[in-house]
């Protein structure tokens, strides 16, 4: 299956399995891919809805129409920042727009506590994920993904 959406943070992306946290390298929570921010900012890359904001707002899943879930996870271990530079601005069960701003990060707040702000980005219960094809756009990538 073929699912296109637009990317959720502004910034490069390698596969996940590049990841220094084991749990998204080996694909315990789904395959994906790993985002490199370059500004604090998550937006919807669909229209759907909020499935799970995580206590703090490290981490926001997301279901699009079709049933098709997504897992943001703002950084590594920045759980234990207990919600310290991150500001949601939706919550669990919300409808949301492709582009609608979700939450912020402060990116320096995550690096002076030792975080890094790579975000895995994963297809929870999928099996694998193959990179078809990206356009650029002025306002942020477009990314198709083949989903098993």
């Amino acid at each position: 299956m073929k699912f296109k959406f637009t990317m959720p943070i502004k910034g490069p992306y390698v596969r996940v399995e590049e990841a220094s946290d084991e749990a998204f390298a080996n694909k315990q929570l789904g395959d994906g891919f790993l985002l490199n921010p370059e500004e604090g900012k998550v937006y919807a890359p669909f229209t759907g809805e909020v499935n799970v904001l995580f206590p703090g707002g490290h981490a926001i899943g997301l279901k699009d129409m079709k049933g098709v879930e997504m897992l943001i996870h703002i950084g590594l271990d920045t759980v234990k920042l207990k919600g310290e530079g991150f500001t949601p601005h939706v919550e669990q069960g919300a409808n949301i727009r492709k582009g609608d701003l979700l939450l912020e990060f402060d990116m320096d707040t995550i690096h002076k506590n030792g975080y890094a702000t790579d975000t895995p980005v994963i297809f929870p219960g999928k099996t694998s994920v193959e990179t078809v094809k990206i356009k650029e756009r002025p306002e942020r990538d477009v990314l198709k993904v083949k989903l098993d």
